[in-house]
């Protein structure tokens, strides 16, 4: 989807990548300014794994 959208003028403003809380995500400008973020889902996850993801992401940046 992001692809064919660059293909056809929109700028990509983010690339598509991973976030704690389970997804994909990535955001475009299409050629008339509007920006979209675009988001897929890679796997549910409960609230109390993505409070362990982001206690281990805030460990890691203060290393």
């Amino acid at each position: 989807m992001v692809e064919s959208m660059k293909n056809n003028g929109s700028e990509g403003l983010r690339d598509p990548n991973g976030v704690l809380w389970g997804e994909r995500f990535t955001r475009v400008r299409h050629p008339f300014g509007h920006e979209w973020g675009i988001t897929t889902q890679l796997h549910e996850m409960s609230p109390d794994e993505i409070q362990a993801a982001a206690e281990q992401m805030f460990a890691e940046m203060s290393e």
